[in-house]
């Protein structure tokens, strides 16, 4: 029962995160700051979740590692598009405390945020009492990012079609 009730509340809040609260966005530039951040973001909330995961056994490790890379091959233009967006931005800074403000923003303040996400996602299985509670719970995770539950398309639609139509009009 308490297996049960623990994948459930996990389930919850990977759907809960995942999908039912899309960001909201006043005008393109501010979809374009959002794309300057995502999917890399998602991305190392991930890398950490499998590496976490991959501490409560081998199998996980495995299979995890497995769909993470999935999901970075889904991924692999809209990272790359990530880092163009991000160096465009960065070059558009011309005024030195514009510059310093979204330097502090990529180095500080959107890891801070990676680490809260993360810490969220790896609670339930630092809590679990016993091992195959966290196997279980990392398990419910993997199937999650296998089953597209990460994917940029199902976080943020919006970005991601604002990611797709830079990349074809770029010819990418």
């Amino acid at each position: 029962m308490r297996r049960i009730a623990l994948t459930s509340l996990l389930l919850f809040l990977i759907s809960g995160s995942a999908s039912a609260q899309f960001a909201t966005y006043s005008n393109e530039n501010e979809v374009l700051g959002a794309a300057a951040i995502s999917p890399l973001s998602t991305y190392q909330i991930l890398q950490k979740l499998i590496a976490r995961c991959s501490e409560v056994s081998a199998s996980l490790r495995s299979n995890g590692n497995a769909q993470l890379g999935g999901w970075e091959k889904r991924h692999h233009a809209f990272l790359l598009e990530n880092q163009r967006i991000q160096a465009q931005l960065e070059r558009s800074y011309t005024e030195p405390d514009a510059k310093k403000t979204f330097r502090d923003m990529l180095d500080r303040q959107v890891p801070a945020a990676v680490q809260k996400q993360y810490e969220a996602f790896v609670s339930p299985i630092d809590t679990a009492l016993q091992k195959s509670q966290q196997e279980q719970l990392c398990q419910v995770y993997v199937n999650a990012i296998q089953g597209g539950k990460f994917d940029l398309k199902n976080t943020d639609p919006v970005v991601s079609k604002f990611l797709e139509k830079r990349i074809q009009s770029d010819g990418r």
